[in-house]
């Protein structure tokens, strides 16, 4: 980082002397969002603002369940959440709202990470009063339309809503609700975004099978219906056409407990690696 910059920060962070941040999401490991926060929250205490983050526990494993399907559902997937799943949903953040109540928990700006906690900005007692921001960090581009009726009226709890891109603002926000764009951004001091030697890289390659000396084509992300491995293999037999050589591998793992699909993950590489007549196979 270059010392202006660092500067421009410092200056930044100044306008924040004394408030307390508080950032709550629903996994402490893998996904997304758990990596931001990680480097994020440390950040931001460096530059002398008071940040802290929380992790909520439901009392129904059948929460991540329904919360998923609304992930699908917000990213375009059809169908509608039964009685019984709207129940689970609000019932159990309830209940998150009464244990950060009974644990004290207290900030002037809140961050609420994505449709998992969306109704605790009017749930949370502790909230009334402060700022609060409802952070969604995936693609409302399409949106399911029985789903986003029924959950876009909780964005009026809120003072602004952040959302990676422009496109993924809902036309029809509560007019109150103020809108940033913040897309996101790696951070350039973890493991897997330093720098490595090329002969420690080759070594790894080769360990999984891949020839170093061949062009290679990737996918870095979970193994999900809406990372569309499916595109990527179909894009990959197109240019092994017009290079032979070409070389495919889809990179990923599931960490992140509130993703229960991860147990899904074997058909999805079941059916990528499915044959097709006159393309090669996919390993």
């Amino acid at each position: 980082m270059s010392p202006e910059a660092a500067d421009q920060l410092t200056r930044l962070a100044d306008d924040f002397a004394g408030a307390r941040v508080l950032h709550v999401n629903s996994t402490a490991n893998g996904g997304g969002v758990a990596e931001i926060l990680h480097s994020l929250v440390p950040l931001s205490n460096a530059l002398g603002i008071t940040t802290e983050r929380a992790v909520i526990v439901p009392d129904d494993p059948a929460f991540f369940t329904v919360t998923k399907r609304i992930h699908n559902m917000l990213q375009g997937a059809d169908g509608e959440l039964s009685a019984a799943e709207l129940d689970i949903y609000y019932g159990c953040l309830n209940q998150v709202a009464c244990e950060i109540e009974r644990t004290g928990l207290s900030a002037d700006v809140w961050f609420l990470h994505d449709p998992q906690l969306l109704p605790l900005g009017r749930l949370i007692k502790q909230c009334q009063g402060a700022t609060r921001i409802w952070t969604v960090h995936i693609d409302l581009t399409h949106p399911n339309p029985w789903l986003l009726d029924e959950l876009l009226p909780l964005t009026a709890a809120y003072d602004t809503l952040i959302c990676s891109l422009g496109q993924y603002v809902p036309s029809a926000l509560p007019s109150n609700v103020g809108i940033h764009i913040a897309p996101p951004a790696i951070d350039p001091l973890t493991c897997k975004n330093a720098a490595m030697p090329g002969e420690r890289a080759r070594e790894i390659v080769a360990a999984l099978g891949i020839d170093s000396a061949r062009p290679l084509v990737t996918q870095v992300s979970r193994f999900d219906v809406w990372k569309d491995p499916w595109g990527v293999v179909d894009a990959y037999r197109l240019a092994r056409g017009s290079h032979p050589g070409l070389q495919l591998a889809l990179l990923g793992l599931s960490q992140a407990n509130d993703d229960p699909e991860g147990r899904r993950r074997a058909a999805i590489r079941t059916r990528v690696r499915r044959p097709r007549p006159g393309h090669p196979p996919v390993l």
